[in-house]
Formats: C-alpha cells, sequence, structure tokens
C-alpha cells in the first residue's frame, strides 16, 4: 500500500516559490546553505553578476562585505548550483531557477521515496 498526500500551497511572492524549490533541491542533493545563500541565488538571478548585485546584497543584510559575496559564490560554483562561461560571469543553473517568463509560477512535485 503506497500512502498519497494531496496538499496545494500558494505562495504571495514569486521569490518565495523560488526560495522554497531551492530549498528542496538543496535537500535532495543534500547541500547545506544558509537563507543568505539562497536569497543572494534568488538576486543573482534576477539582476546578473553585476556591481548592483553586490550592492544590493550588501544593502539587503544578506553578507557583511564583498568578500563575503564572493566566497559564498564560490562555494555554489563549486557545488555546481552556479556556472560560468567566462570569468567575471556566474549564472543559476535551471534545475535550481528554471527560466522564468511569467509573474505567475506553478511547480508540481511528485516526491517519494524507495527501498532497494
Amino acid at each position: 500500500m503506497i500512502n498519497l498526500f494531496k496538499e496545494k500551497i500558494q505562495l504571495k511572492e514569486k521569490d518565495e516559490v523560488i526560495k522554497l524549490h531551492i530549498i528542496i533541491k538543496c535537500y535532495q542533493k543534500g547541500f547545506n546553505l544558509s537563507e543568505a545563500d539562497i536569497d543572494l541565488l534568488i538576486e543573482l538571478n534576477k539582476i546578473g553578476y553585476t556591481s548592483e548585485f553586490f550592492e544590493n546584497c550588501l544593502q539587503k543584510g544578506y553578507y557583511k562585505s564583498e568578500q563575503t559575496i564572493r566566497n559564498a559564490v564560490a562555494k555554489m560554483t563549486g557545488l555546481g548550483i552556479l556556472t560560468y562561461k567566462k570569468r567575471g560571469e556566474r549564472f543559476v543553473i535551471p534545475e535550481f531557477i528554471p527560466e522564468l517568463n511569467s509573474n505567475q509560477i506553478i511547480i508540481q512535485y511528485l516526491i517519494g521515496n524507495y527501498d532497494r
């Protein structure tokens, strides 16, 4: 017998949906990211790896210095969450933040366990 639980969750902000998706992906892969790391990913996805990105992360209090931001970016690049084509670029891989073309997002999961 398989237990099935259906639940519908509605969040107010698009960023909250993205954040929840990132948390699920990190749990699935065994990554231990802080809330600041997750917020950084969302900010990076919004505006790109620019001076404005660094300013926003500092202003919003995610990190206390540009160096700690760079360290977090390096950590997530090492984990494979961020990628780049050339030096000075960083992009969040689509597995963690899918390409978004709308203000409304619906993500449907089917999560289960299995025994070997």
